[in-house]
């Protein structure tokens, strides 16, 4: 017996007749006739008889139909639940790994202990215009950047302000400062800058300043080198300066930095429900701690 069989035989009782519920079933008349004794044969007794104008149900064809009914309910229930566990749920975030750190990535993720079926891919890229292109693609549903888009296509929402800091070594002269002032502090430098839009947006400041601008590909292990080595410096927002403060390396905090210096998630017009409830969720981006980091313990945006 399997669930086929019942299904046939159910449907013969809805309809009353032979030919109606081998139409309904796509099925011939031998083919639904043949399941139907082979059913009758498992049970071992006689289910329905036909008649002129239909079939008549035996007593013990009643009590199979009662019970097939009840069976087939909770098998196509229990099938249900299968698929949706199945049908997994994906969202697509974009994020520049170098300038988010690894506890705002656990709050990114931690969505998917909350949420049914729900899995987070994290697609890394270092400049926020090829994330707005993604987006725009629809091969990112949402994008962690620094810089909101100018262009109307894409909606926004700010969740937190950043400070600055000046990543140094605890040797170099500017490290003898509790703060350096971006125009002013900081000529003949050598800034390393893991993002070309970036680049592109500080050149005329940097150059008004005297700071020497240099691509340096994102990595974090590159970067601590060539900063635990004294050869330049790293302008990091507070939410990746903790990543790279150590012993060596200190931070101290920039006043006057000439680009904006704003959290933003990014998105397409009309989301989907599933993105609409993780944009909520992702408002809590903005509860993450701020790290002070000219040496002081790390604190919460007021």
């Amino acid at each position: 017996m399997n669930s086929r069989q019942l299904e046939y035989f159910v449907t013969l009782c809805r309809t009353g007749n032979v030919t109606s519920a081998s139409e309904e079933l796509f099925l011939t008349r031998q083919a639904l006739s043949k399941s139907l004794r082979a059913l009758e044969e498992e049970v071992g007794s006689r289910l329905f008889v036909r008649k002129s104008n239909g079939v008549e149900l035996t007593e013990a064809g009643h009590t199979v139909r009662d019970s097939a009914q009840q069976i087939l309910l909770m098998w196509n229930h229990a099938l249900d639940r299968v698929s949706m566990r199945e049908v997994e749920r994906i969202i697509r975030l974009g994020v520049h790994m170098t300038h988010i750190t690894d506890e705002a990535i656990d709050f990114c993720m931690a969505y998917q202990d909350k949420a049914s079926n729900v899995r987070i891919e994290l697609y890394d890229n270092e400049d926020y215009t090829s994330l707005f292109k993604l987006l725009r693609e629809n091969r990112l549903d949402i994008a962690n950047v620094r810089k909101r888009p100018e262009n109307e296509d894409l909606k926004w929402f700010k969740t937190r302000d950043c400070i600055v800091y000046l990543m140094v070594h605890k040797d170099n002269p500017l490290a003898e400062l509790d703060s350096v002032d971006f125009m002013r502090d900081l000529k003949g430098c050598r800034s390393y800058v893991v993002s070309r839009d970036t680049i592109a947006e500080m050149t005329p400041y940097a150059n008004e300043a005297g700071i020497v601008l240099e691509y340096m590909t994102p990595s974090l292990l590159a970067l601590r080198v060539a900063l635990n080595h004294n050869r330049g410096v790293f302008f990091s927002p507070d939410i990746s300066a903790k990543m790279l403060a150590s012993e060596t390396i200190v931070a101290r905090r920039v006043d006057a930095f000439p680009l904006e210096t704003v959290n933003y998630f990014v998105y397409r017009p009309n989301p989907s429900a599933l993105i609409v409830e993780y944009l909520d969720y992702l408002q809590g981006f903005s509860s993450l701690p701020v790290h002070c980091l000219n040496g002081q313990p790390a604190c919460r945006r007021p």
